[in-house]
């Protein structure tokens, strides 16, 4: 029978390789302990700084599509570098429209019932169009531009001369934000707007530069909640029209000058952010109507020349650099 006999001395060494032992098991213990909770913590970090990402990505992509424009040296358009120089110019010396006109390439755009006549009274050079109710459409005759514009800083110049005015508050060129689906509701607030008055002689510009209305959602209208500017013009004589924008609901600037005289200097607020009734947030493109709206409650009305139509498109522009004849302003 094998036995072992404990001496003082022998019981002392097991006790002290006993508790050794124990103390080594306890340590293991404590250090998984801490390694786990340290992956843990790791992984939840790692959890965290993805929501985080994600959702500064999310933030950036829904400001890219809503604000296309931080400042003035913000030139981008839908990723494309954008040159900065003389991206459209019109003087309607040789026709500058079709059906199939677009931005991209250099024509306007004409509709089923569009009609252009070229007239011999050009502002600068030899001709003119002319738009007018000989057409006898339904609501308009009107040339367009698709997508010609955006947000980013933009350098705008037309003339035009009114022979017959339009009824009152009857658009003569809407600059129109833009969205990415349509369908219902699919109606936009103009940052800009070119109408009629309601007393012979004077047009007023409508602007999206009201800072309380930035975020609303209306139900219908291209100038609802917007501000008014009034001017003064006369039938049969040219007036000029230069246009200076970045287009932000927070941080834009709006210029206007009418025949060398600044009416509209604005800086903040210069394009709302939502479409009519469904509130889906515009894209950041503009495109140009520039003609004639009578509206489908007024019978065909109004005659005007349009001349001189150019557009710089970002930073490093000036005002004769679109300005009908490069004239300087008066202010």
């Amino acid at each position: 029978m094998n036995y072992c006999t404990y001496t003082p001395l022998k019981m002392l060494v097991v006790f002290i390789v006993l508790a050794m032992t124990l103390s080594c098991s306890q340590e293991t213990d404590v250090f998984d302990e801490v390694v786990l909770a340290d992956v843990e913590n790791e992984d939840t970090n790692v959890e965290e700084n993805t929501d985080d990402g994600d959702t500064s990505s999310e933030e950036e992509d829904s400001n890219q599509e809503d604000d296309q424009t931080d400042d003035s040296s913000d030139t981008t358009n839908d990723g494309q570098q954008d040159s900065s120089s003389i991206i459209w110019n019109t003087n309607f010396e040789t026709v500058q429209w079709s059906s199939k006109g677009s931005a991209a390439n250099g024509m306007w755009e004409t509709e089923g019932d569009t009609q252009v006549r070229r007239v011999d009274d050009a502002r600068f050079s030899k001709q003119a169009i002319w738009l007018g109710d000989f057409n006898n459409g339904s609501t308009r005759n009107e040339i367009k531009a698709n997508r010609l514009l955006d947000w980013g800083e933009h350098w705008i110049g037309f003339s035009m001369k009114v022979t017959e005015a339009l009824p009152s508050a009857r658009t003569y060129i809407q600059f129109r934000n833009t969205r990415k689906s349509g369908g219902v509701g699919k109606g936009v607030i103009n940052p800009v707007t070119l109408r009629q008055r309601n007393r012979p002689g004077q047009m007023y510009f409508q602007t999206s530069t009201n800072e309380s209305n930035v975020d609303k959602i209306y139900e219908t209208g291209a100038s609802t909640g917007t501000q008014s500017t009034v001017f003064d013009y006369e039938l049969d004589e040219y007036i000029d029209f230069v246009i200076h924008w970045v287009l932000d609901p927070e941080d834009g600037y709006l210029e206007i000058w009418v025949n060398g005289e600044k009416i509209v200097d604005e800086r903040g607020t210069t394009t709302y952010r939502y479409a009519h009734v469904d509130g889906e947030p515009y894209d950041g493109d503009v495109g140009v109507q520039m003609g004639l709206y009578w509206g489908k409650n007024n019978s065909p009305q109004g005659n005007a020349f349009y001349d001189e139509f150019k557009v710089w498109k970002g930073a490093g522009g000036t005002y004769e650099d679109v300005s009908p004849g490069g004239l300087s302003p008066k202010n």
